[in-house]
């Protein structure tokens, strides 16, 4: 091979090598390329996957061990008052209007128009609701127009009435001359009879319309429904367009349109089971605490001791009266009466307004230490405490608990802090 071919093959080479195989560092993979992405889905992928497993372990565990938890019974940490430690006896009631009324009409109609709302005060005599007049009103028309025709007929027999009287008189006197016949004189005695009959007749006949114009008048005051006392609307019965009728006589109608009661004069209805009846007297004094009220003693007295007996609760029913009454009371709040002995002092001892008290199931001794077992999201905490002398039932106790915390009653003596329990049904 001459060196001119030599040559050209070398350059020929070269050139094919250029042409199939690129330099090495042309080849570079850019950042964030599918294979990378690909593997970094992959690796989170991995990791939910692992934590969700690790989530189903954990719950998997905390049902089993909450299973596997003693029952055990709770009681609260209540608050004590002055009611609650010179109490002898506690009922439970509701509050009560002694002057409530259900309202309804004395006439039948559609409503046309209701006028008050719950609770909207209203006086004696307010109207509350209207029934339509329509009828009733062209009922009065018709009366009206009878008294005007008998008011007419009355006019008229007046004069006929006066000339019937003269007539006789002059008759009369001629007759008693002679100068007229006994016939002539009976004639004008019978027109003025007749004129007489006619008078009274007309003025019965004013006194009917008269008549029928007050009954009338009186149906169109029933298509007013009228407050029967003053008082506070409690409930609300019936809407425009609805049919109202006495005693609700049909079934598509109501009987009643509101409920009004006197918010004035409230008390309490409880119930006293047998054994306790001696417990109670007239007069007697309480305290009344209500759950929409809390931390306030209301004071009042026993006004009635029902004589009537509840067979099925073997309860008799008390109303007590309430001395201060407060705008804060409304009927049908439960209440707690506390019957307080009548032997005790006029003035009762006083108990600090924020001294809790706990059942004495709950409080328990562990290595010399007074406690008590706080329950929170069914874990135990051990919670020290100072106790005070028995108060009807209760024990006071001050430390790190408050009014409604839940404590353990009766703990086993394997329950300590950190355990975890359920509430006993």
């Amino acid at each position: 091979m001459s060196p001119g071919e030599k040559d050209r093959g070398q350059a020929s080479s070269a050139a094919s090598s250029d042409k199939d195989g690129p330099d090495l560092d042309d080849l570079i993979i850019e950042k964030g390329s599918p294979r990378k992405r690909r593997k970094f889905g992959k690796g989170i992928a991995f990791v939910v996957g692992v934590a969700l497993i690790l989530l189903s372990i954990n719950a998997y565990l905390s049902s089993d061990l909450l299973s596997r938890a003693p029952r055990v019974e709770l009681t609260r940490v209540q608050r004590l008052s002055t009611a609650t430690a010179q109490g002898a006896l506690t009922a439970t009631g509701y509050i009560v209007a002694q002057r409530q009324a259900s309202v309804a009409s004395k006439g039948t109609g559609r409503l046309t128009s209701v006028q008050v709302d719950v609770g909207d005060r209203v006086i004696k005599g307010q109207v509350l609701a209207t029934i339509e007049q329509a009828d009733v009103k062209a009922k009065l028309l018709q009366a009206q127009a009878r008294l005007d025709v008998a008011k007419a007929a009355l006019a008229n027999a007046r004069p006929e009435l006066r000339e019937a009287t003269l007539h006789y008189q002059r008759t009369k006197a001629l007759s008693d001359q002679g100068l007229v016949t006994r016939e002539e004189l009976d004639v004008a005695e019978a027109r003025l009879r007749r004129s007489r009959a006619a008078i009274r007749s007309s003025r019965s006949a004013v006194n009917l319309a008269q008549a029928e114009i007050q009954a009338v008048q009186i149906e169109v005051e029933n298509t007013l429904i009228l407050a029967p006392f003053d008082g506070t609307v409690m409930k609300k019965l019936a809407e425009v367009g609805e049919m109202v009728a006495p005693m609700a006589g049909a079934s598509n109608s109501r009987g009643s349109v509101a409920v009004i009661a006197d918010l004035r004069v409230l008390q309490v209805e409880a119930e006293v089971s047998e054994p306790f009846l001696s417990s109670v007297d007239l007069d007697q004094p309480v305290y009344i605490s209500l759950e929409a009220v809390p931390g306030h003693v209301y004071h009042g007295s026993v006004s009635q001791i029902v004589p009537t007996a509840d067979r099925t609760k073997a309860a008799i029913p008390v109303k007590i009266r309430i001395d201060d009454l407060d705008e804060r009371v409304f009927p049908d709040m439960s209440a707690t009466v506390t019957f307080l002995k009548q032997s005790s002092p006029a003035s009762p001892t006083e108990v600090p307004p924020d001294t809790l008290g706990v059942s004495p199931e709950a409080i328990v001794t562990r290595n010399g230490q007074t406690m008590v077992l706080l329950v929170v999201n069914n874990v135990v905490s051990e919670i020290p405490v100072e106790i005070g002398s028995p108060l009807n039932g209760l024990i006071p106790v001050r430390g790190e608990v408050i009014e409604g915390d839940r404590v353990v009653a009766n703990p086993p003596e394997n329950l300590t802090k950190g355990s975890i329990i359920q509430k006993r049904e």
